[in-house]
């Protein structure tokens, strides 16, 4: 009796074991150091020191339920791969790599794409696939996930329970903890953890919200300090006044990411203000239509040293696309009348590229470069930023044209077609920088070409035809694997 409950016993730790993992979970080797700069958080890809993380290709499928249930996702999940001494991946003569490695098995490329790094932990989004309460499938739910570098200790930081048309979400670092900021269905929630520890404090920030921006780093050093501005969020919400009774106000406030404190009143007003961003201590926004820059530390709108932009009435702000940091300089680089212009405070503006013929879309501005897209161009074009005429006289260029960056962009998010192939909606094309890559989805040339993945190019680089070096990233699925004609 004694040799069969050993027995019985015995057969339970091995399946346990099975189950669980005996000596726990075994992660990845290698990696980048914990002292490594961080760059391009809350895109497709992040690199930490030698190593760039990154979302394989755009998830493609249906998403069924239980279809995103962690473990089972492999083409659209986060890989890794190490950059070699010239900045690139090592690949077969197929450019094929061939060192990339599965961090998180998990669908990391869809809409609402974001990965960062803070600490040893990957942060992600990915698709919540649930049912209701009629058995119907729901599968427009995002969740917050964390994973540790090597792989292991993947936990659930915060779930959307139901999703509003307001929904947008940052991920940023502050205090020894990382927080999960989101605005949806007119709540400000922040979900936070520190950076070695398991527990989740959720806290509503504030309600009945209409706009909002978060702060947002994109690098992050091994001495990193949060900038005390950033430690809040901005936002508005309709408001009544007691003196009137007229629900037409707009309040404007202000409330720290940790939740300990109320929110701060930064003005209360019969006009439409609308925030557009929170960028170089700067509070972005419009009124009337018209993009305005007020100074964080004066905590003020009316009486602040305030910056007008009231030439510009088409205009797009990207992640850290404010110049400058003087008052003749806090410029930005802007769409107007079709052009790419740059535009500083002094409501002067300079032309780096006309769309009078074809209407220019701004992607985003690194360094001294304006990145941009045409009409009818499936190129990526990028322009030198002149900051005064001067400065532009002084290149002498004939031309406003750009210099191509990449050749050809297939992908795009939300190009609908009819029935017989022809595009009825052009959508968007996807791109992800940071100082020294783009990155891009497309299909593969030594492929099928079923799927979109992640390329990548190291801004500078050239190959032999002089055009800029462009690889893939990451493992082909399956489908795209070319069979072997020999």
């Amino acid at each position: 009796m004694k040799r069969k409950i050993l027995t019985i016993l015995a057969c339970f730790m091995l399946c346990l074991c099975v189950l669980t993992g005996c000596g726990g979970e075994k992660g990845l080797s290698g990696g980048p150091k914990p002292t490594d700069t961080v760059y391009g958080n809350g895109g497709y890809a992040v690199r930490k020191g030698e190593y760039v993380y990154f979302t394989n290709a755009i998830f493609e499928g249906n998403l069924t339920y239980k279809r995103n249930n962690y473990g089972k996702e492999k083409l659209s999940a986060i890989y890794r791969a190490k950059l070699n001494a010239q900045g690139v991946i090592d690949t077969n003569e197929d450019g094929i790599p061939t060192g990339s490695q599965i961090v998180a098995k998990q669908i990391a490329g869809f809409s609402n794409s974001g990965i960062y790094i803070f600490g040893n932990y990957i942060y992600y989004a990915t698709p919540r696939i649930t049912k209701d309460s009629d058995g119907d499938v729901v599968n427009d739910l995002i969740s917050f996930k964390r994973i540790k570098l090597d792989g292991t200790d993947h936990k659930t930081i915060y779930n959307l329970e139901k999703r509003g048309e307001d929904f947008k979400f940052e991920m940023y670092q502050a205090n020894g903890r990382v927080y999960v900021l989101v605005l949806n269905d007119s709540k400000l929630i922040s979900a936070s953890i520190k950076l070695n520890s398991d527990k989740v404090t959720t806290e509503t920030l504030a309600k009945k919200v209409t706009s909002a921006v978060f702060p947002k780093t994109s690098t992050i050093t091994s001495d990193y300090k949060a900038s005390s501005f950033n430690n809040y969020v901005y936002y508005t919400r309709s408001t009544t006044l007691k003196t009137d009774g007229i629900a037409e106000h707009t309040y404007i406030g202000k409330v720290n990411i940790n939740g300990k404190s109320d929110p701060q009143e930064i003005k209360i007003t019969d006009k439409t203000y609308t925030l557009v961003e929170v960028n170089n201590n700067r509070l972005y926004y419009t009124l009337d239509d018209i993009l305005y820059s007020t100074d964080l530390a004066q905590n003020d709108i009316d009486n602040a040293t305030q910056y007008s932009y009231n030439k510009l009435t088409s205009y797009k702000i990207v992640s850290d696309q404010v110049i400058g940091s003087s008052a003749t300089d806090l410029g930005i680089v802007a769409v107007l009348s079709n052009s790419l212009v740059y535009y500083n405070a002094l409501n002067d503006y300079i032309t780096l590229v006309d769309g009078s013929t074809k209407a220019v879309t701004l992607q985003y501005v690194s360094g001294n470069y304006a990145y941009y897209t045409v009409a009818d161009d499936t190129a990526l074009y990028r322009k030198v930023i002149y900051r005064t005429r001067t400065e532009q006289e002084k290149l002498a260029e004939k031309t406003l044209a750009g210099e191509k960056v990449i050749d050809s962009v297939s992908f795009v998010v939300g190009e609908e077609k009819d029935e017989e192939g022809n595009v009825t909606s052009e959508g968007t094309k996807m791109f992800d920088f940071d100082d020294n890559y783009i990155f891009y989805f497309s299909e593969v040339e030594n492929s099928n070409k079923k799927y979109n993945y992640l390329h990548m190019i190291k801004i500078g680089a050239k190959n032999e035809e002089s055009k800029s070096y462009s690889q893939f990233m990451g493992k082909l699925d399956k489908k795209d694997i070319l069979e072997d004609k020999d």
